[in-house]
């Protein structure tokens, strides 16, 4: 006859009531009665582990544990999550290859600037965040993005940037 274990009680619900059944049928025909009604050690040793087990099974302690590792467990990122990781990688890239050019040509034939642009539309909420927070040279990437130009009648660069800001207003790519 096998003991009752921890190991052993981890049994599917619809389980539960026949394993239940044969844990106690068990517990009861190993019983044997020493004098004054007595269990034998053995018995005992049965008995305690198979209540181990039950309180393991309902110990609200140890249930609110599970639930609490299972809702805090490491989850996927989502594919915006990624889209801005990967953009800021780029984003950062960039300007580090670039803060010391004079060069237009130079900042904008970078390849991070160009993998920026090759990830279309979705990145536009990104650039205009970065636009609006760090300013630069996103104007290009921005033109080739849109297919427009809100700030052709610029005359300096403080001008562009704010006729591109309120631009992504307009086009609901940052907020109000």
């Amino acid at each position: 006859m096998s003991t009752t274990t921890p190991d052993n009680c981890r049994k599917d619900p619809l389980q539960w009531g026949q394993y239940s059944h044969q844990a106690k049928d068990s517990l009861w025909s190993g019983w044997t009665y020493h004098h004054e009604g007595e269990p034998s050690p053995a018995a005992k040793q049965r008995r305690d582990a198979w209540s181990h087990c039950v309180k393991l099974q309902y110990d609200m302690d140890l249930r609110l544990g599970r639930v609490f590792r299972w809702s805090h467990r490491p989850r996927t990122e989502s594919p915006r999550q990624k889209l801005a990781a990967e953009f800021k990688d780029y984003a950062d890239r960039w300007w580090n290859e670039t803060r010391l050019l004079s060069s237009i040509q130079g900042k904008i034939f970078n390849h991070s600037y160009q993998r920026i642009i090759g990830m279309g539309k979705e990145v536009l909420p990104l650039i205009f965040a970065d636009l609006k927070q760090r300013g630069g040279q996103w104007y290009w990437a921005l033109e080739c993005i849109t297919g427009e130009n809100p700030a052709s009648t610029a005359t300096t660069l403080t001008e562009a940037r704010q006729m591109w800001l309120d631009y992504a207003v307009e086009h609901d790519h940052l907020p109000r």
